[in-house]
């Protein structure tokens, strides 16, 4: 029973812990990469 009831709390918090990283990511979106544009950052 004590077990389950860690299980569940730990559950929770991931959930609670996932829901904020992925609010905090959507924020600041990425830039959008245009179709003429060359990726050359690898080549140098």
């Amino acid at each position: 029973m004590f077990a389950a009831l860690i299980l569940d709390g730990l559950i929770i918090v991931t959930i609670f812990a996932s829901a904020l990283l992925w609010f905090l990511a959507s924020r600041n979106r990425l830039r959008r990469i245009s179709r003429h544009e060359v990726l050359d950052s690898a080549a140098s």
